[in-house]
């Protein structure tokens, strides 16, 4: 059986009705990042077929956590039943503010055995390592259910100060575009919880037209990672791996899926 699609998001701007009419059977939210006004919202929280849940800052420092565990119990009395945690800290935090866990890629889930601890913490579901190869992956043994990020910006390094307030002592980081690298390629910069910055890969990780590779791993889902696309660009990656179009991005990557193998 080829793997479910599930969809991350960075900004509440990136929802729309057609994204919710292709019906992605999860999508991730930033709790920083819901807006309950939104008429997208609602219509994703009323669909049975789709379920929705939150997704943790990967950086969460005491004096923050009231902030975001008033978050956390808000997203709960809407019916948003699941957290997405990239820190083993957040796990039991997530928890005791009413949430269901499961495992983003800052758990670097690199074997069978942290999928079988993830387990025994009470994980639904964890993402797999995007530093893995397909071989390892498709030998591996799968406790629970297991994600791939197969589409979208890979994060390189997430800062704990504004790179814009460290220069000009006040905060843009919202209009920043990025860094430019010795070679000239421009490494995107996105603003994050707590006026932190997300360092991101200039290429696009694109796995659309590997859907075989893809089925024979044994995987539960694959996750389309939206970081700096607009709203458009989003329903057009969905519906190209929804097998609706034969759109690819110029000068994407394969990360590291086909290290040391032929593609197949």
């Amino acid at each position: 059986m080829p793997p479910i699609i599930t969809v991350s998001i960075a900004r509440a701007n990136q929802l729309s009705e057609e994204l919710a009419g292709l019906v992605p059977k999860l999508i991730y939210i930033p709790v920083t990042e819901l807006d309950y006004e939104s008429a997208v919202l609602k219509s994703l929280l009323e669909n049975e077929d789709i379920t929705v849940a939150v997704t943790l800052p990967r950086v969460i420092h005491d004096n923050e956590k009231k902030k975001i565990a008033d978050m956390l119990r808000r997203a709960e009395s809407f019916g948003i039943k699941d957290a997405l945690v990239g820190n083993i800290g957040h796990i039991q935090f997530a928890r005791n503010n009413g949430m269901f866990v499961r495992g983003d890629f800052g758990l670097n889930v690199y074997n069978s055995e942290t999928l079988y601890v993830l387990r025994k913490l009470g994980l639904k579901s964890a993402v797999l390592s995007f530093e893995l190869r397909l071989a390892d992956i498709r030998e591996m043994s799968k406790p629970i259910d297991t994600e791939l990020i197969t589409y979208g910006r890979l994060p390189m390094m997430i800062t704990e100060y504004c790179i814009i307030r460290n220069c000009s002592d006040a905060c843009t980081c919202d209009s920043f575009t990025g860094l430019v690298g010795e070679n000239g390629a421009l490494f995107p910069v996105e603003p994050d919880f707590g006026c932190r910055n997300v360092l991101y890969n200039p290429k696009k990780l694109y796995m659309a037209d590997k859907q075989r590779a893809l089925s024979s791993l044994g995987i539960w889902a694959q996750r389309l990672n939206f970081t700096t696309e607009n709203a458009i660009e989003c329903v057009t990656i969905l519906k190209r791996y929804l097998g609706l179009t034969r759109y690819a991005p110029a000068g994407f990557t394969r990360g590291m899926y086909f290290r040391d193998a032929e593609e197949i």
